[in-house]
């Protein structure tokens, strides 16, 4: 049996009292259960509890708001123009052909150049990534390369621009 000295004052008690409790596994009144139950019962003491649902009329009230706060009135829908034939395709193929159109026709430029202007303008930066993917795939053997790679590939990575 061990003999605990006894507290100079009130607040020590208080104290000791505190630090036993924490250092068992058990808080006072309550006897020793498992980890499992433990978590049970935090959990059933966590869940909120339903609130009852209010009885009556749940329509606001006629008239300003009693706050001084009014309600702006929801904006008209803007008129929609029918869709234009020429923009809204009818069927998927129809819209891939509208695109491979309109890719031709951001490409044309390109091809009108000679593969000596088209390099000039690589290195000038006047083509788009577009431009460049679609002459590579086209021509690759007119596109200049650097240890095998297309010049402008190369020229954006870390290692040359270094």
């Amino acid at each position: 049996m061990t003999v605990e000295p006894t507290p100079r004052s009130g607040e020590e008690a208080a104290r000791q009292r505190i630090r036993a409790q924490a250092m068992s596994a058990t808080k006072p009144g309550r006897e020793l259960s498992s980890p499992d139950s433990r978590r049970r019962q935090a959990a059933t003491q966590l869940t909120p509890q339903r609130l009852p649902l209010p009885s009556g009329d749940l329509r606001p009230a006629p008239g300003p708001a009693a706050d001084g706060t009014h309600r702006v009135p929801d904006p008209q829908p803007a008129h929609m123009p029918p869709p234009d034939r020429d923009s809204a395709p009818d069927t998927w193929w129809e819209s891939i052909a509208r695109a491979e159109r309109a890719r031709a026709g951001r490409l044309r430029s390109l091809w009108q150049m000679t593969p000596e202007q088209r390099v000039a303008a690589m290195r000038r930066g006047d083509l788009t990534y577009e431009q460049l993917a679609a002459w590579s795939a086209r021509h690759p053997d007119q596109v200049p390369t650097v240890h095998g790679e297309f010049e402008w590939i190369v020229a954006k990575l870390a290692e040359v621009c270094e």
